[in-house]
């Protein structure tokens, strides 16, 4: 009897986590849902052939707009339906959850990284004085509608994951185990050797940008790539020993979905004509497009040393 009830109030203990978390698992996702709507209602507007926030007659009219349009408006979609998977805690096929989450986190996660240092290098840099750059087909509402909604998107869809993921396979994984306790393994040599090298291009690219916005978008992508390294190395180190194997894999996890989703998504605009990219692309940034992109890949094949 003592037994019994000495583990009542662990059980409910558990319960009681159980519960709280699952509460704020779906209050994450219904703000996701919420965050979708600014970037899905203009996306609509213009494949309906509005003009709204457009200022040029012609911007956005090719057949190749209407694509990436309706292309992005599927992403927004497929948004909707994870937060309704996070919201009821329905078991999702991972062939549809794991692929999409992973881009989700690359995409999301990195614009959540850069809308700070983007204010501030804009704030202390000033507006552009060449006035072909600053008469833009796009008005300045509709940046900060689109990224204000993508950041509340970052905010509520990834932790409503991570919260969904830990309660479907964490416990039964020991993604809470310290690394402590991890088996000692080498470095994944040609994802590590990859990510080094490609570190050490965006460093020199963003070195050499025109402007300090322009080298933003390198510098970014290299601490991105520090964190990949600095995750592997501690998932299969073991160091430091106190801290969670859940931390090095989620870091990996978001560095290769970064990588890979906006080095495919920049080679694209950079490869593809369209009306978001005027003038001439520069050879070394479509390679490091490339290169993100399949560095990426590599890393997510490292994740499993970790796993």
């Amino acid at each position: 009897m003592t037994a019994v009830h000495a583990a009542r109030p662990a059980l409910a203990g558990k319960v009681s986590n159980r519960t709280t978390a699952d509460r704020v698992r779906r209050r994450l996702a219904v703000g996701a849902v919420l965050a979708t709507f600014p970037y899905s209602a203009l996306k609509v507007a213009w494949l309906c052939r509005s003009r709204i926030g457009l200022s040029d007659a012609k911007f956005g009219t090719s057949a190749t707009m209407h694509l990436l349009n309706t292309a992005t408006l599927g992403l927004d979609l497929v948004a909707l339906a994870l937060a309704l998977v996070f919201f009821t805690g329905a078991r999702a096929p991972r062939w549809f959850l794991l692929p999409t989450m992973w881009v989700g986190y690359g995409l999301l996660g990195q614009i959540v990284m850069i809308i700070g240092p983007s204010v501030i290098v804009q704030a202390t840099t000033g507006p552009p004085t060449d006035a072909s750059s600053a008469a833009t087909p796009i008005a300045g509402w509709v940046y900060a509608a689109v990224y204000t909604g993508f950041s509340g998107l970052g905010l509520c869809l990834l932790p409503a994951f991570a919260i969904y993921a830990w309660q479907r396979w964490g416990a039964d994984r020991g993604w809470g185990e310290r690394l402590a306790g991890v088996r000692r393994d080498r470095l994944p040599k040609l994802p590590a050797l990859a990510t080094a090298t490609l570190v050490l291009a965006l460093v020199v690219r963003s070195a050499f940008a025109d402007s300090a916005l322009e080298a933003m978008g390198p510098a970014i992508d290299a601490v991105i790539g520090l964190m990949a390294l600095a995750g592997l190395w501690s998932g299969v180190a073991g160091r430091p020993r106190r801290l969670r194997r859940a931390v090095p894999m989620a870091v990996v996890w978001t560095a290769s979905g970064a990588w890979t989703a906006w080095g495919v998504y920049h080679l694209v605009l950079q490869t593809v004509p369209n009306d978001l990219v005027t003038g001439q692309v520069a050879g070394i940034d479509i390679a490091l497009s490339a290169a993100k992109a399949l560095t990426g890949a590599s890393l997510l094949f490292a994740i499993r040393r970790i796993s």
